[in-house]
């Protein structure tokens, strides 16, 4: 009897589940700042390792080849190959900075922005530049000018085209990129 009785209580949540709120699934406005610093102080740590790792790994395969242990070279050849396939999946998955730059976009509730290549972004409600940065899991921060924690700019297509950038009080408005 338990078990038919667990059973119902799941199906109901699974049936109920739609109607939260979604208020309830937004993802607040300190938890979004909270990931993008989090994204940034990754990526500033582990770039220098990554590189340091990548050179000491050539410099081993290297080694082991002039000293005709084809074995171990193999297997470093191996570790190599998996840490570029890595490194190759992770610039897939995030997208490169450059297709960003010069981007113009719509701004949902108006105005237009640019993002320029030295990482300033402008609006054409802002007296003065902010800045613009990619993240590593595919979002934009972008910086008001000012104190204001970054908003995030989230794509909805692959393309890079169309997205919805979130304030740090969790006010949302859409993008769009202009095709020139």
């Amino acid at each position: 009897m338990m078990p038919n009785v667990r059973l119902l209580l799941c199906v109901a949540l699974v049936l109920l589940s739609p109607f939260v709120s979604s208020e309830e699934q937004e993802v607040p406005a300190e938890l979004q700042k909270l990931r993008v610093l989090f994204e940034a102080e990754i990526q500033r740590v582990t770039e220098v390792p990554k590189r340091r790792y990548a050179e000491a790994l050539e410099r081993l395969q290297t080694t082991y080849t002039r000293n005709g242990e084809l074995a171990k070279a193999l297997k470093v050849k191996e570790e190599i190959q998996s840490l570029n396939e890595a490194e190759a999946a992770e610039s897939k998955r995030t997208g490169n900075d450059r297709v960003l730059y010069g981007s113009e976009w719509l701004w949902g509730s108006g105005g237009t922005l640019t993002l320029e290549r030295n990482g300033d972004a402008l609006h054409t409600a802002w007296s003065v530049p902010g800045s613009w940065k990619k993240m590593r899991d595919g979002t934009v921060t972008i910086q008001r000018p000012g104190s204001d924690p970054p908003m995030v700019l989230e794509f909805s297509d692959e393309t890079l085209t169309n997205g919805t950038v979130t304030s740090h009080v969790g006010a949302k408005t859409s993008l769009r990129r202009v095709i020139k």
